[in-house]
């Protein structure tokens, strides 16, 4: 093991110094960077396998759940279905309708080793996210300059240490991220796609916040949605309480689950939190700025649903700021969610003008502060856990 951590860390180093040459030198971007972050997620998921999880990790107590789970023969498929799971809790809440993640658990538990848990974490999760973010790039000539961006600007709404022992957000949004794009931008037929929302939501429910605001983009009249979206907290917390006693129970896990919060707040203590409303916020006012002096435009239907659900969602997370947990998973989304719409404000065609090279400047440098910030705590959660 000791020589596999050297080749990984040696191969995530190279990796690095790629990327970073890149974000100074524009280097034409090919397949052979899709092997390249496929051998990146391989080798963070060797030391994600080697995370010997403390109590206060959240990695801790999905281990606890993982081997609580009663996959005795006859029980496999009520236990992945959640069927009858009332001893058998995760933060004290029943974990009905979490078909993926009780799936995942069932596989760690037949290679008798949970470790397994974080590193096939690691592998979904860098895999798909960073495949999604260089066929983009190819497909819409962009360099490795803005590859460089896009990495910078997914995992830090998703941070690195989240994928390695959350777990159930990274997946989730992987999956439903993969889903979208394949669903509105490369029209890849409806059956694969909806597969992988399906195990998006059964992984973590907390994502099925983007079918209200994908069904909500389709609205001619977005100022009164997004009045609606700053109270998405109080609508949160009053469907939870109408529908806890529901007889379905997947409905009823959600209710928990959210109530679960009812008398839990945190301050502004979590870098990636505020950095994540401050980009969206940047963002947000660049974009309205540059549309009212006509630098820019919105040129399709598909175009204005995705800036119309990148602006709902946004607002849905400032919402969300007191309950600290909603926030940041809503910020896992935001963050490789903000690609599309940040490649638009900074490339656009007329750059040039001295509004647009404000803009422009501005955009990169506080991307660049907030990722280095989001990075730096990231070290520090690094250095204080045991990697064996």
């Amino acid at each position: 093991m000791v020589v596999l951590k050297f080749i990984a860390g040696s191969y995530l180093i190279l990796s690095g110094m790629i990327l970073i040459i890149g974000a100074f030198c524009n280097i034409r971007i090919n397949r052979t960077y899709r092997f390249l972050v496929i051998g990146i997620a391989l080798s963070v998921s060797v030391f994600g396998y080697c995370i010997e999880p403390t109590r206060d990790l959240d990695l801790f107590r999905l281990w606890r759940y993982a081997r609580n789970l009663d996959f005795s023969q006859g029980n496999v498929i009520k236990s992945i279905l959640g069927i009858n799971q009332v001893s058998v809790s995760l933060a004290g809440t029943t974990m009905s309708g979490m078909i993926t993640f009780n799936a995942l658990c069932y596989i760690v538990r037949l290679f008798s080793d949970l470790h397994w848990m974080s590193a096939i974490s690691c592998v979904v999760s860098f895999s798909i996210l960073l495949s999604i973010i260089v066929d983009y790039v190819i497909t819409t000539g962009k360099s490795s300059k803005q590859l460089f961006l896009a990495i910078l600007i997914t995992f830090m709404g998703l941070q690195v240490n989240y994928v390695m022992q959350g777990i159930r957000n990274a997946m989730a949004v992987s999956f439903c991220a993969l889903g979208l794009y394949m669903l509105f931008y490369k029209r890849k037929g409806r059956i694969l796609p909806y597969v992988l929302l399906f195990m998006g939501v059964t992984m973590h429910a907390t994502v099925l916040i983007l079918l209200p605001v994908v069904s909500l983009s389709k609205i001619k009249k977005q100022k009164a949605v997004r009045i609606v979206a700053f109270f998405t907290m109080s609508i949160l917390f009053f469907l939870a309480n109408k529908f806890i006693s529901a007889q379905f129970w997947f409905i009823s896990y959600i209710s928990e689950r959210i109530l679960f919060y009812t008398d839990i707040a945190y301050e502004f203590d979590r870098p990636e939190m505020i950095a994540d409303v401050a980009v969206f916020i940047i963002i947000g006012l660049s974009f309205w700025f540059l549309l009212q002096q006509g630098l820019i435009s919105v040129d399709s239907e598909k175009e204005r649903r995705y800036i119309n659900s990148y602006i709902i969602l946004g607002i849905a997370m400032i919402s969300c700021v007191q309950r600290r947990d909603f926030a940041l998973r809503i910020g896992y989304i935001m963050g490789i969610g903000a690609v599309p719409i940040l490649y638009k404000l900074i490339y656009t065609q007329n750059r040039t003008t001295q509004g647009g090279k404000l803009i422009k400047a501005g955009l990169i440098m506080s991307i660049l502060v907030c990722g280095l910030k989001v990075a730096y705590d990231m070290w520090y959660v690094f250095s204080r856990w045991t990697f064996n």
